[in-house]
């Protein structure tokens, strides 16, 4: 019995040792909402002209949403009331006077994942110079990480029963589930969507033949735009009598060059409209140059949501249309 009570014991002890070994180093999850950043700042600072300078970078409006929607949600706290609950935020600036000049993220310091800046300088001029200075990079890493945020949310939630997709256009994607598949138009266009209590949120997803005279595709934007327009003209219309949806070029669309998947590609962002109504609202399209198929594939997600606001849905379509894989 005595040998028997030791084992117990030993057991106890091995078990404890093995709960503090794996308990060591642990770090909880971030939290916040969607596009949401803490700044730490004084309240002076805040409420002055470094506080102006970074709202105008940080909650500057987004330029294809026709009703101003800022690109972050700012919460601030002063140094002293930047508790526990604040340092688990996902994104953080802390702004700080010190002698030495000093510009740092640090990775996960108190929750993962997290940005946690660190901007020093001998005064609030010195701190805001840095700010504007290293802003492409702050935004660009926020928005990474809300980009990876909604990703892993849409894994763990997937459509199922999307086997078209792979079917007609070889390639997979990840869509939610609170999408549903609203038509597959003649094994040529397989469209998604998610009904909002105001409206929608649409993704198109169809390929064109590359013309032979197109070789670079950041050389053929017009023509890919016109494109774009003759399909979604012929397949996307309102309940008016000869409405369709178009692109609105009173706003200039937006370009950016990416490399998806190893494949050349551009991202369009830019606004659309109704011909004979009045719905409008930004649009997010991925165009892939397939060579080996000798195809445009598109990716092509708009909101239809006129009362509320459209930031999040663009984010959530980004991050279906960059879940793009042809190896799978």
């Amino acid at each position: 019995m005595r040998n028997f009570g030791y084992i117990l014991i030993f057991i106890f002890l091995l078990t404890a040792c093995r709960k503090k070994e794996i308990q060591i180093g642990k770090i909880d999850p971030s939290s916040g909402a969607i596009n949401e950043v803490t700044i730490v700042i004084e309240d002076s600072l805040w409420n002055g002209a470094t506080g102006d300078s970074i709202r105008k970078v940080l909650a500057a409006p987004i330029a294809e949403i026709s009703a101003p929607e800022p690109i972050f949600d700012l919460a601030q706290y002063s140094p002293k009331n930047f508790g526990r609950r604040a340092k688990m935020s996902r994104n953080i600036i802390l702004f700080s006077e010190n002698e030495s000049h000093q510009f740092v993220l640090k990775k996960s310091l108190y929750a993962t994942p997290q940005n946690f800046f660190f901007i020093r300088g001998k005064n609030p001029e010195e701190m805001t110079k840095t700010f504007i200075s290293q802003a492409d990079s702050i935004i660009k890493t926020f928005k990474q990480t809300e980009l990876n945020e909604q990703q892993l949310f849409i894994a763990k939630n997937p459509l199922q029963a999307i086997d078209s997709v792979k079917e007609w256009f070889a390639m997979t994607i990840k869509v939610p589930e609170t999408y549903q598949v609203k038509e597959n138009i003649k094994n040529e266009i397989v469209w998604f969507q998610k009904d909002l209590h105001s409206g929608d949120v649409n993704l198109l997803i169809y390929e064109v033949a590359i013309p032979e005279n197109h070789v670079e595709i950041n050389h053929n934007i017009n023509e890919i735009l016109e494109m774009r327009d003759l399909i979604i003209e012929q397949y996307i219309y309102g309940n008016q009598p000869d409405s369709y949806i178009y692109t609105d070029y009173n706003f200039v669309p937006v370009v950016y060059m990416r490399n998806q998947k190893k494949l050349p590609a551009v991202e369009i962002r830019g606004k659309w409209a109704m011909e004979n109504d009045f719905m409008t609202g930004p649009f997010i399209s991925l165009v892939i140059k397939d060579d080996y198929y000798g195809r445009y594939l598109f990716l092509d997600g708009f909101v239809n949501n006129s009362f509320q606001n459209k930031r999040n849905q663009l984010l959530e379509l980004e991050a279906i249309i960059k879940s793009i894989n042809f190896y799978e």
